[in-house]
C-alpha cells in the first residue's frame, strides 16, 4: 500500500498525484545542496528524464497505431461526447483535450512518430477486434487501450504480451501507477496490462465520499478534512455523523428516500465497495503470486460490522434506486454519497455545497486509506501478441507517459479543481488521499468472479446475513472458475 500524502500547496497537491498514481520514491535526480553551493539544481522532470534516456531515438515517421474506444463511448460520454484519453487532432481550448494535444506532439517530435488513432465503436467491438487480430496474425495495431477488466480477460485468453519481458517499459518508473502493477501481477513475474499519467480513467475510478457541508454544519460537526490529515477519519466516526443525519422531514411517521433526510446512501453493492475501505478484498494474491479467494475470518467480520451498519440504522438507505439517492443528495437531504471521482460531472449543477472526502479507514491502527477501484471504469494498456516490435511499442508507450505527468496529470487537476466540479480549497487537498488509496482486485468485474460478486451483492436483500452460508453454497463453482483462469496465465513448464 501507498502513504498518504499531508497536503501543503496547490503545487505540492500537484506533485503528491504524481506520487500517488507512481508510487513513493522521488521522481527527481537533483542533489540536495549544501549552503556552501553556489549554483541551486533543481529536480529532473520526468520529461527531463525521458528525453535523457531516449536521446537520439528515431522511428523515422512510423504511424504508431492505438487501438482505443471511440470518443464518447466507454464511460467518456459522462464528461464529454467527444472525451477521449489519446488523441485529438487540433487543440480545441479546453483544458485536458489541450493537453492530450501538447502530450502527444512532445512525444512524436521526440521520438519522430505519428500517432494514428484507430478507433473502435465501444470497449467490447474493441476486444473482440484484438481477438481476431491476434487469431489471424494480424499485426493492425501496436498498442491497446481499454477497459482493464476486459483487457485482463483478454490476457487469460494469450492476447497480449507479458510486458515484464519488454525491456523498453521500466515499472519502477514514476510516470506509472504502482497499485496496478502490484496488485495485477501473476506468479510475481507476469504483468499484461498496465496504467499511469498517460490514462486518466485509472484516478477517475476510485470511489470516494461526496459529502454535504451544510448539513455537517448544521448537526454541529467539524468538516471531516483535518480527521483525514491527521489520520483520524475512521468508520466510526462516519457512523457518527450518518446516525445524527436522519430526519423525518414530512413528519408522517417513516424515513423514505423521496422525502426524508438519510445519513448514507448506497444501492446493494455497498458492503463490496466498504471492505476495502475496511482492510479486505475478494480475492488476494499471495507470495508465489497466485489468486485466491478471500474467506478470512477479519472478512467474516468486517462483513457481518458493514451488514448491521446498513441493516440496523435508519439513517442508512439500500433498497431505492440510484436515481433517487442521486437526487436526495444533490436536493441536499443526504450526508454521505459513495461514488467514483468520474462520477463528480454529474454534480456540476448541484445547489447544495459539497465536498470530497477518502472512504473512512477501519480504525486509526488501519495505516492507509483504502478504496474500492472498479475495474470496469479504469482504463488500461496492453500491447498485442502480434507486436512485430514489442520494444518500439514499449518506448512510445513508456514516453508518452513520461510526457503526461505535466501534461496530463496537471491538466486532470485544472479540470477537478477550477470547473467547479470541487469546490473548496480542502477537498482539493483530499484528492491527493482519494487517488493514494487505490486498491485494484481480481475478482472487481472480472468473468471469472460473477459468481463470487453475487455472494456480496445478495447480503443487504436478505432478512439476515448469509454471507457465510452463501460463500460455501457457491465456493466450489467460483473456485472452479478461478483454476481454470489461473491455468490461463500458468508460468511454463
Amino acid at each position: 500500500m501507498k502513504k498518504n500524502f499531508i497536503p501543503i500547496t496547490a503545487l505540492l497537491i500537484l506533485t503528491a498525484l504524481f506520487f500517488s498514481c507512481a508510487g513513493q520514491q522521488n521522481t527527481g535526480t537533483g542533489i540536495e545542496q549544501t549552503t556552501e553551493t553556489a549554483a541551486e539544481e533543481t529536480e529532473a522532470t520526468n520529461a527531463d528524464i525521458i528525453r535523457q534516456r531516449y536521446q537520439g531515438t528515431d522511428y523515422e515517421g512510423y504511424s504508431f497505431r492505438v487501438l482505443s474506444p471511440k470518443p464518447g463511448s466507454h464511460f467518456y460520454w459522462i464528461t464529454g461526447e467527444n472525451e477521449n484519453e489519446i488523441y485529438y487532432e487540433t487543440q480545441t481550448g479546453d483544458v485536458l483535450n489541450d493537453a492530450i494535444y501538447k502530450r502527444n506532439i512532445q512525444a512524436e517530435d521526440f521520438l519522430h512518430f505519428k500517432l494514428e488513432p484507430v478507433w473502435s465503436d465501444d470497449t467490447g467491438v474493441l476486444s473482440s477486434t484484438v481477438k481476431k487480430s491476434v487469431m489471424a496474425d494480424d499485426d493492425g495495431f501496436d498498442i491497446i487501450l481499454n477497459r482493464l477488466d476486459f483487457l485482463m480477460n483478454g490476457s487469460a485468453e494469450n492476447l497480449h504480451i507479458n510486458l515484464t519481458d519488454v525491456r523498453s517499459i521500466d515499472t519502477a518508473d514514476p510516470w506509472w501507477d504502482k497499485n496496478i502493477i502490484t496488485d495485477f501481477t501473476l506468479f510475481n513475474n507476469k504483468l499484461f496490462t498496465i496504467a499511469g499519467d498517460i490514462n486518466y480513467y485509472d484516478d477517475y475510478a476510485v470511489l470516494a465520499f461526496f459529502h454535504n457541508k451544510a448539513m455537517c454544519e448544521d448537526l454541529g460537526f467539524d468538516q471531516p478534512y483535518d480527521s483525514v490529515t491527521a489520520g483520524k477519519w475512521t468508520f466510526e466516526r462516519f457512523t457518527q455523523m450518518v446516525n445524527a443525519s436522519s430526519s423525518d422531514l414530512n413528519g408522517d411517521g417513516a424515513i423514505k428516500i423521496k422525502d426524508d433526510q438519510f445519513g448514507y446512501v448506497n444501492h446493494e453493492h455497498s458492503i463490496l465497495h466498504l471492505i476495502y475501505a475496511l482492510g479486505e478484498k475478494m480475492s488476494m494474491v499471495d507470495g508465489d503470486g497466485i489468486i485466491t479467494v478471500n474467506r478470512s475470518e477479519n472478512l467474516i467480520n468486517v462483513v457481518g460490522e458493514l451488514y448491521d451498519f446498513h441493516k440496523n440504522n435508519q439513517a442508512v438507505c439500500t433498497t431505492a434506486s440510484y436515481d433517487d439517492y442521486m437526487k436526495s443528495f444533490k436536493d441536499g437531504r443526504t450526508m454521505f454519497f459513495a461514488e467514483v471521482i468520474g462520477g463528480l460531472s454529474t454534480f456540476r449543477d448541484m445547489e447544495e455545497d459539497f465536498g470530497v472526502l477518502p472512504v473512512p479507514k477501519r480504525n486509526e491502527e488501519q495505516q492507509n486509506y483504502s478504496a474500492y477501484v472498479s475495474n470496469g471504469w479504469t482504463t488500461a494498456l496492453a500491447i498485442p501478441l502480434t507486436s512485430n516490435d514489442p520494444e518500439r511499442a514499449g518506448t512510445v508507450l513508456t514516453v508518452m507517459s513520461a510526457f503526461s505527468s505535466d501534461t496530463i496529470t496537471t491538466a486532470l487537476y485544472d479540470v477537478l479543481l477550477e470547473s467547479k466540479l470541487i469546490r473548496d480549497t480542502e477537498s482539493q487537498d483530499m484528492l491527493s488521499y482519494v487517488f493514494a488509496s487505490k486498491v485494484y482486485d481480481w475478482a472487481g468485474d472480472l468473468a471469472w468472479a460473477d459468481d463470487l460478486r453475487a455472494v456480496y451483492a445478495s447480503v443487504l436483500p436478505g432478512a439476515s446475513n448469509t454471507f457465510v452460508s452463501s460463500m460455501e453454497k457457491r465456493i466450489t463453482a467460483v473456485q472452479k472458475k478461478l483454476d481454470a483462469f489461473i491455468e490461463s496465465f500458468a508460468p511454463e513448464q
